[in-house]
């Protein structure tokens, strides 16, 4: 059993106490001899440490005034600054949560995701690179997990363009007038919130190691020797800064005349259009009814024959002509108005409206 340092300038109901903490599983000499030397020296570790920790006892103080003043003195200065202080703590706490803490995360679970497609990268390397240099390493993963947040951010802008509303209900839009963020965590309570933010993190990295890392390692997986790449971080492409020059003067010729938020817009829409089609979700996914997912193509010399692939080479115009020229009203969608079909019937009348259309263009 371990025992205290005789070298530790103790009390003797000190020594007794700490020993027994000792015993009982709790450093509380190594936390001492850790804060006295952080106390004593000039590391950026060492100076964080005692920030923090003087923050914290800050926020307790305010904590214990707020939480056991009596009710006839809560009306004084001290009362309200302590609740000042605690709400202003709160509002940099969930900040800091969303702009270093979700950086971070995203940034070592795209790290992970990544690590099949380099021979050299291991979970042991990324541990020695965080213990040799840890403020590099967390601010390379925080800049990394920064510009892929960024990147969803504008992919789930780009979907709601182009979706219903309401599809996806479960991400926040910012633009609702409704979404107030400061006042929700001004008046929520924490155990909510955080519940929310456990949500909102399992979210991501379920994201990332779905879409990127099993990408990844179907690719090397797949693409035999191409995969793992042979990268060395230190290797230079030129003696002069050439791609410091590119950036700063081609980059934003590119932009201009490239326009990429016009282009990804498009390659958005048309995607989401094609999957839609390919899925039978029109409606369901754009807001708009289309004829062709709501009945099957078949030969007339062979029935039992599949069709692929029928919006390719099937007269889908004349089907699309015919519903739209279709006057009838399905009761099931439009509910009880004037000259409204039950289903069965509306389906029979447009079936007939469809095989007449085609028997038209189409006698043989």
């Amino acid at each position: 059993m371990r025992e205290l340092s005789p070298e530790l300038n103790l009390l003797s109901w000190e020594r007794q106490l700490w020993q027994r903490l000792v015993r009982a599983g709790i450093p509380v000499d190594s936390i001492a001899e850790r804060l006295t030397r952080a106390a004593a020296g000039a590391t950026l570790d060492d100076r964080m440490l005692m920030i923090g920790i003087g923050h914290l006892l800050g926020v307790a103080t305010a904590w214990l005034i707020v939480t056991y003043t009596p009710r006839a003195l809560r009306r004084g200065a001290l009362y309200s600054s302590a609740r000042m202080l605690l709400r202003m703590a709160k509002i940099v706490f969930f900040i800091c949560v969303e702009l270093v803490a979700f950086p971070v995360l995203c940034g070592y679970c795209l790290d992970v995701s990544l690590m099949p497609l380099l021979a050299s990268a291991s979970l042991g390397s990324r541990v020695a690179v965080l213990s040799a240099h840890r403020w590099t390493a967390l601010f390379t993963h925080w800049l990394l997990g920064l510009l892929f947040m960024v990147h969803f951010a504008r992919f789930v802008l780009h979907c709601r363009h182009v979706m219903r509303p309401g599809l996806l209900w479960f991400i926040r839009d910012p633009n609702d007038p409704e979404f107030h963020p400061m006042r929700e965590i001004l008046e929520d309570r924490m155990l909510p919130q955080q519940y929310n933010i456990a949500r909102s993190a399992l979210m991501y990295c379920g994201i990332i190691l779905a879409c990127v890392g099993l990408t990844a390692l179907v690719a090397v997986r797949t693409t035999h020797g191409v995969f793992p790449v042979q990268w060395r971080a230190d290797a230079r492409f030129s003696d002069h800064p050439t791609s410091i020059l590119l950036m700063v003067f081609l980059l934003p010729v590119a932009v201009t005349w490239g326009r990429p938020n016009e282009v990804l817009h498009a390659l958005f829409s048309r995607w989401w259009r094609v999957a839609a089609h390919a899925t039978r979700l029109t409606e369901f996914v754009l807001g708009e009814r289309s004829i062709l997912d709501e009945g099957e193509w078949t030969l007339r010399r062979a029935p039992w024959l599949p069709v692929l692939m029928p919006r390719v080479w099937m007269p889908t115009q004349v089907v699309e002509s015919a519903f739209a020229a279709f006057n009838g009203v399905d009761e099931a969608r439009a509910g009880d108005v004037p000259d409204a079909l039950p289903t069965g019937e509306y389906r029979q009348q447009l079936q007939l409206a469809i095989d007449t259309a085609l028997a038209a263009s189409h006698p043989h």
